[in-house]
C-alpha cells in the first residue's frame, strides 16, 4: 500500500479552551499519583518527542510545515478537567496546542515546529527540579502512553471502496488551508478522486475512492 501517514483523524474536536498558566502549590496531591515514578516519566514522554523532533525535521527537508500530532493515553483516575488542565499547562506554549480528544481518556496535541517542541520539553524536564510544581508532578503522572499520530486503515481498499476522511481541525485557519492543500495534493498524486463533503464550517471532510497501490 502507498504511505498510509495521512493528516487524518477521527476524532471530535475540543471546544472548551485550555488556560496555558502553572497551577498553584500548596494542597496535596492526588491519591493516584506516584510521585517516585515522575522522574522516569518524565524521561519516558522526553524520549518519545525527541523521536517527533526528527519527524518534524523530516519534513521541513520535504518543505513540508504541516504540524506533527502526538496522542496522549490517560491514566483512568486522571479525566476530570482539572487535570486536562495540568495537562495543557505542560503541552501549551504561549497558544493553545491540545486541538482534540477521543472520548474520555485520550488527548491530541500539535506540535507546529522545533522551538515549541523545545519548550514543551523544558516544561516537562521540570520535574527533575528537587520541587517540582504540583501541576507539573499531576500533568505528567496523568499521561499513561504517548505516540506520535499514525492513522490507522482497518480496511483493505479497492477500486470501489469510499472513504471518509476527516482533517485535522488544528483551530488556525492558515494552518488548515496549508493541510487542506497538501491532502488535496497527495490525493492527485495517487490518483484518489476526492471530494469536499457538506458538512459544517469548522470541518474539513472528504470523500475519497480510489485504490492505494
Amino acid at each position: 500500500m502507498a504511505e498510509k501517514n495521512l493528516p487524518i483523524k477521527f476524532f471530535q474536536k475540543r471546544q472548551r479552551d485550555e488556560q496555558d498558566t502553572e497551577a498553584g502549590g500548596g494542597g496535596q496531591l492526588p491519591k493516584w499519583i506516584d510521585a517516585s515514578s515522575v522522574g522516569e516519566k518524565s524521561i519516558y514522554i522526553r524520549q518519545v518527542l525527541g523521536n517527533v523532533s526528527h519527524s518534524l525535521a523530516e519534513k521541513v527537508k520535504r518543505n513540508n510545515y504541516i504540524p506533527s500530532v502526538v496522542r496522549l493515553k490517560l491514566n483512568s483516575d486522571a479525566l476530570a478537567k482539572t487535570y486536562r488542565r495540568d495537562i495543557g499547562n505542560l503541552f501549551n506554549v504561549g497558544k493553545l496546542n491540545t486541538i482534540g480528544v477521543s472520548g474520555e481518556d485520550e488527548v491530541l496535541i500539535k506540535i507546529d515546529n522545533q522551538e515549541d517542541l523545545q519548550q514543551m520539553t523544558e516544561k516537562i524536564a521540570n520535574a527533575d527540579n528537587e520541587y517540582p510544581s504540583q501541576s507539573t508532578v499531576t500533568g505528567i503522572c496523568a499521561i499513561t502512553n504517548i505516540e506520535e499520530f499514525k492513522p490507522q486503515i482497518s480496511i483493505e481498499p479497492n477500486e470501489s471502496t469510499i472513504l471518509q476522511v476527516k482533517l485535522f481541525n488544528y483551530g488556525d485557519s492558515s494552518l488548515n488551508s496549508v493541510l487542506i492543500k497538501e491532502f488535496e495534493k497527495y490525493c492527485k498524486k495517487f490518483q484518489l478522486e476526492f471530494k469536499s463533503a457538506p458538512y459544517s464550517g469548522e470541518l474539513n471532510i472528504y470523500r475519497i475512492n480510489g485504490y492505494y497501490h
